[in-house]
């Protein structure tokens, strides 16, 4: 990849741990820019398809469609 900063995805269906995710750790100093944060995994899925992200960071128990599905 020519670019150093790489697209991140983040799906988490509690708000609370969401937010905390996004504002504990500096994405930007680790070359990460986020390009989606969702609350499901539907939403998680559709954004994937338009952003296509280098990382996923998800989690697995959530309501619609699974972090594993």
């Amino acid at each position: 990849r020519r670019s150093s900063v790489f697209k991140l995805l983040i799906a988490e269906d509690e708000a609370l741990t969401r937010e905390a995710i996004v504002r504990s750790i500096d994405f930007g100093a680790l070359k990460f820019t986020l390009v989606a944060s969702c609350k499901d995994g539907r939403e998680a899925w559709a954004a994937y398809q338009r952003e296509k992200p280098d990382l996923v960071l998800t989690d697995i128990n959530m309501p619609n469609m699974s972090g594993l599905e």
